[in-house]
Parts: C-alpha cells; sequence; structure tokens
C-alpha cells in the first residue's frame, strides 16, 4: 500500500496528559519525529477525565483536586461525602481518584427511619410523619385512664425516639385537702370525706390510711388512694387532712392551792378546777372553761388561809368548817398533867411537818368543868401565810406570857407570837374557842366549852382517848394510848389520801425527811 508520509509529535496539557498530533511542516522531513511541539500546533481536550463523575443521590460531594477548584475527576481528586437532612451515609465519608481511574471506594445515602412504636394498653398515638427524622408522634388514653410518661416523642437523627414509653394507669382523683377543728373537751377530730370513685370495669381502688368518719388527732395526716387495673398499671392520688386543736393561755394553780384539769388541760372545752390546800380556803370561782374563743371563762382564785368560826352553836356546825379541807386529830384529857396527854403532845410537837403535810388538825379538849379548856393548831409549812386577826379581848382568866391576870389582856398577832428565830418548817398558828376567830398561840391554854363536842364525838372526861376524823368528818380511828405519829402517818397515807393526794406525794416525795 502506498501513501504519503507524514511527521508526529507529542503534545503536553495542562491536566498532565499528553496527545499525539500528527503534522507535515514544510521544514520537516517525510516520516521524521518532532518530538515536543507547542500546543498551537495540536489541541488538549477541554476538562480531562480521569475518574467517572461522581453523583450521591440525596446527597453531595466536595472535592479538591491537586490541578485546581475546576478538576472534580482527575487523578489524585480527593472527595468528601456527605447526605441531606433525613438521610444517613452509607459508606466512606471521603473517595479518591486513583491511577486505577477508579475511586478508592463507593458510598450512597439512606432515608433515616425510626423503628415502629408499641401500642399503649388503653391508649394510642398519632404520628405527623409515620416513622421518618422529625416524625413526631402524641400519646393520648381511653375515658378513665390518664397519661402519665411523656406525651410526645420525636424520631431523632440517630433514628431513635426521643423519651420513652408512656402508659395509661387507671385515672384517679383525690378529694381536696381540708382542715378540722377538734371538737370541744377532745384533741381529735372525726372527719368524713367521699372516696374517688372507680375508673373503669376491671379496676381496683385501694385506701392506704384511716377509713372515712375516723378520728384524727392533732397534727397533718396524709390519706393515699391507689387503683390497679387488670394489667397491673397503678395509679395514686393524696390529700392531706390537718387537725387544729384550740388552745387557751395554760394556767396555773394559785398559791398554796391545786388545780385539776380535764383533756389536754388548755384545749377547747377543758375543765380547769381550783381546789385548796388543807388549811386554805378558796376565794373567786372554782371551775374554769376554755372557750371556742382561746379565753378562760372567770377569772383566776386565789387561796386564803381558813377562818375558822368559834361562835357557834354545835359540834356538828363546828366540825363542818373542816369539811374536805382538813382532817382532825381531836385528843381528850383529864387534867394536862396526864402523862398519856403530855406523851402524845410531845410526839406530835415533834411531827408537826408530817401532820401539816398530811393535811391534820390537832384538837386538845383538857379539865374537868367547870375549868374544861381546849385549843386547836392549824399549822402550815413555813407559815408563810399568816392567819390575818386582830389583837383579841378575852374577858376570861387567862394567861398572856407569864402573868396570870383576871383583867382584858390582848393576845399577839401571830407573826408576833411566833419570834423570828422559830424555824420556818416548826412554826405554828394556832386557833381557840375562847372569843373571836383566830388566835396566836399563848403558852397556856384558853377555856372554852368543849361538852358539845365530846357528846358529839363520845369522848370521855375520865381518861385519855383520841379519835382521828377524815376530811368528810367521818371517825375513821380512836386510840385510847398515845399514838406513835410514824404509825398515825401510815394509816392515813394507806387509807384516807385522795387521789390527788396520792399522785402529789409521789410526785414531790415527802418534804418533812
Amino acid at each position: 500500500m502506498r501513501g504519503q508520509l507524514y511527521s508526529f509529535g507529542i503534545l503536553d496539557c495542562r491536566d498532565g496528559a499528553t496527545e499525539r498530533v500528527e503534522a507535515l511542516p514544510s521544514s520537516a522531513k517525510p516520516g521524521s519525529q518532532w518530538g515536543r511541539v507547542p500546543p498551537s500546533l495540536g489541541s488538549c481536550p477541554a476538562v480531562p477525565q480521569w475518574c467517572a463523575t461522581l453523583s450521591i443521590h440525596r446527597g453531595d460531594a466536595t472535592c479538591y483536586s491537586p490541578r485546581g477548584g475546576s478538576y472534580r475527576s482527575t487523578l489524585g481528586t480527593r472527595c468528601e461525602l456527605s447526605c441531606a437532612r433525613g438521610y444517613r451515609l452509607v459508606g466512606p465519608s471521603a473517595v479518591q481518584c486513583l491511577p486505577s481511574r477508579h475511586w478508592s471506594g463507593m458510598a450512597y445515602c439512606r432515608q433515616i427511619r425510626c423503628h415502629v412504636l408499641p401500642a399503649v394498653l388503653r391508649g394510642s398515638y398519632v404520628c405527623s410523619a409515620g416513622v421518618q427524622m422529625d416524625s413526631r408522634c402524641d400519646y393520648s388514653c381511653l375515658t378513665g385512664y390518664q397519661l402519665e410518661g411523656d406525651r410526645s416523642r420525636v424520631c431523632m437523627e440517630d433514628g431513635r425516639w426521643s423519651g420513652s414509653e408512656p402508659v395509661c394507669p387507671p385515672k384517679i382523683r383525690c378529694p381536696d385537702s381540708r382542715e378540722r377543728i377538734a371538737e370541744p373537751g377532745k384533741l381529735t377530730a372525726i372527719v368524713y370525706w367521699d372516696p374517688p370513685p372507680n375508673p373503669s370495669a376491671g379496676c381496683r381502688v385501694m385506701l392506704r390510711g384511716p377509713e372515712p368518719g375516723s378520728e384524727f388527732p392533732e397534727g397533718e395526716h396524709i390519706i393515699r388512694y391507689t387503683a390497679h387495673d387488670q394489667a397491673y398499671n397503678r395509679a395514686s392520688c393524696k390529700f392531706s387532712i390537718r387537725v387544729q386543736v384550740r388552745r387557751c393561755p395554760v394556767l396555773k394553780p394559785p398559791q398554796n392551792g391545786l388545780l385539776s384539769c380535764t383533756s389536754d388541760g388548755n384545749n377547747y372545752g377543758a375543765t380547769c378546777e381550783y381546789q385548796c390546800e388543807g388549811g386554805y380556803e378558796r376565794v373567786g370561782t372554782s371551775l374554769r372553761v376554755c372557750q371556742s374563743t382561746q379565753q378562760w371563762t372567770g377569772s383566776q382564785p386565789t387561796c386564803a388561809p381558813m377562818q375558822i368560826n368559834t361562835d357557834v352553836s354545835s359540834a356538828a356546825s363546828l366540825l363542818d368548817q373542816f369539811y374536805e379541807k382538813r382532817r382532825l386529830l381531836i385528843i381528850s384529857a383529864p387534867d394536862p398533867s396526864n402523862r398519856y396527854y403530855k406523851m402524845q403532845m410531845s410526839m406530835l410537837q415533834q411531827a408537826a411537818c408530817g401532820l401539816d403535810l398530811r393535811h391534820i388538825t390537832t384538837v386538845e379538849m383538857v379539865g374537868q368543868p367547870p375549868h374544861e379548856v381546849g385549843r386547836g393548831t392549824i399549822p402550815y409549812l413555813g407559815c408563810e401565810q399568816t392567819i390575818p386577826v386582830q389583837p383579841v379581848a378575852l374577858e376570861a382568866l387567862v394567861q398572856c406570857g407569864d402573868t396570870p391576870v383576871k383583867s382584858e389582856c390582848s393576845i399577839p398577832r401571830p407573826e408576833e407570837a411566833m419570834g423570828a428565830n422559830t424555824p420556818r418548817e416548826h412554826k405554828h398558828c394556832w386557833m381557840g374557842w375562847a372569843g373571836s376567830a383566830l388566835h396566836a398561840p399563848p403558852p397556856a391554854l384558853i377555856p372554852a366549852p368543849l361538852a358539845p363536842i365530846r357528846q358529839f364525838l363520845r369522848l370521855t372526861r375520865s381518861h385519855f382517848n383520841a379519835v382521828l376524823l377524815d376530811k368528810g368528818g367521818m371517825d375513821r380511828e380512836r386510840y385510847i394510848n398515845p399514838v406513835n405519829p410514824d404509825e398515825l402517818f401510815v394509816f392515813i397515807d394507806t387509807y384516807l389520801l385522795s387521789e390527788q393526794e396520792a399522785a402529789r406525794r409521789a410526785q414531790s416525795g415527802d418534804p418533812c425527811e
């Protein structure tokens, strides 16, 4: 075959590739090789391509080429891959164009989807976009049930739902909290309420706490109700009950007196009774009641020393003045020189504190008519409350001090007669039936008509004898010989003390020891 000979050359292109060109310039010899030729004698491709062009559905590739930004698939080009919102990249996140004209890897974008939410027992949900990303599912419960947990959940970028799965337990509503005032005279209040209704069939409502109509003490109490259904779903509610006790100011017993109160002592409806110790009389009201206004009725009474009226017509009238106040130990002797009488009075003088502790008044009746005389003692511990008497004038044969007289004489006041140096626990105030009421203790006996008392109590004048009367005026024990104070005190402590006296003795002990 014959043809024309052409010369040829190699053309350099900007992307590093070479292109062979053939030409026959006038200066070239046919069949010769030119070597490298300038681009003006040939042409390079417009966009040189080494690897296939990258295209990712629902995604994007950002490439960087050694030749510059306008080259996306030349040798050595590196591309970073990404997906649109709602899609996840599957494969490598970056690829490179290799000399083999292939990319180093392949990737694609898959739609993000969350798993299908499970059904809710006794409830349902509605989603805005199914199980796709950003889909929002809102929950609701059937009538009679209430939603507990997240009310809505959102499909997130990681393919998981936000929050946690809610439940629909039975719906239960407790009564409103309430406050009650304790009943008069009590520290409790009876409270009623309507229990929550059963939310639906197959549910069971249980109470934790006292039943309606129970008595509640002072303070706050929490009542809880719990409802269960057949699927073991549970709901609960609670409310509070507060019981308030209206109280009056705390009362204090009067000096030389006692205070006994019902209930808690100062609550609404409580009643407080005032009593005075032996040898004292109450001045004022005996009972006070705490009102709903938190104020006491009446005013505070006082305890004043007993005033014994000896100007009476009968022995009973005299003894009645000691009713519920003092016990009486009445001693009768034929004359002051009787050895039993002297022994008895000596022992009692040494037991003055014990006599006063047990509210015992000693009455002495000594002698034979017409020289019959008598006196009585009302001891006060410490004698801090002296008997308010005026000096008395007597028109009788008495002994004032150490000087016997036949005319008038003045018996001194008790505080004057007792003297400042006498030990306080052994000071005494005395009474006598010789004129006015109570007198200070003269060293001699005061004459008085004693026959009615001896007859009333059946006491003989011929020999020593004594009788113990309780606070009710009852004859409790008789003695024909001097009684030892310890024996007397044991008998009184065992048989004659009231409950209040016994309680006080147990609390305070024996101050005479």
